[in-house]
């Protein structure tokens, strides 16, 4: 784009490039030398740095150090009682500025078909942290589990846009 200026001076304009990044790439530019960026081993979305088994683009989405073991930081599950019964909760951390990805939690009685969705789970919940950075959000299974249904498994997907 070209920037012109008057003034009691004169006149005068200049090209200025910009560059607009979306958030993973930045968070790729900021993680990665040059190098390993050309690297896809490295620095692509299934690349696993730390040789912890957690991609590159999961750890993007969960706010996580390519570079260090990141097991610590994936999603918890908890089992919350209520008057009618205990449900499985699903919660995570995602960083507020993380817009080029998508969330998904799946629930399945058998690892093999994962479901998700309004049958599946109840609306995620988010609450800011006082980092400003993350958030933290917290998704609830619709199904209570008991000895009398079946086992359930939950997971988190992240996809890129």
């Amino acid at each position: 784009m070209t920037v012109s200026a008057i003034n009691t001076d004169g006149t005068g304009s200049a090209t200025v490039a910009i560059q607009v990044q979306m958030p993973y790439a930045a968070w790729q530019s900021q993680m990665f030398s040059q190098a390993q960026l050309g690297n896809s081993s490295i620095s692509g979305d299934t690349a696993t740095p730390a040789g912890d088994g957690i991609p590159n683009l999961m750890k993007y989405a969960l706010d996580l150090n390519p570079w260090t073991d990141g097991v610590g930081g994936l999603p918890a599950l908890l089992i919350i009682t209520t008057g009618s019964g205990n449900y499985p909760v699903f919660t995570y951390t995602r960083p507020i500025s993380a817009t080029d990805i998508t969330y998904t939690v799946q629930v399945s009685t058998d690892v093999q078909s994962w479901f998700s969705g309004p049958g599946y789970t109840m609306p995620p919940s988010a609450t800011n942290n006082s980092d400003g950075v993350t958030e933290s959000v917290t998704v609830q299974a619709v199904a209570p589990v008991s000895s009398k249904t079946p086992k359930r498994f939950i997971r988190l997907q992240v996809t890129g846009q």
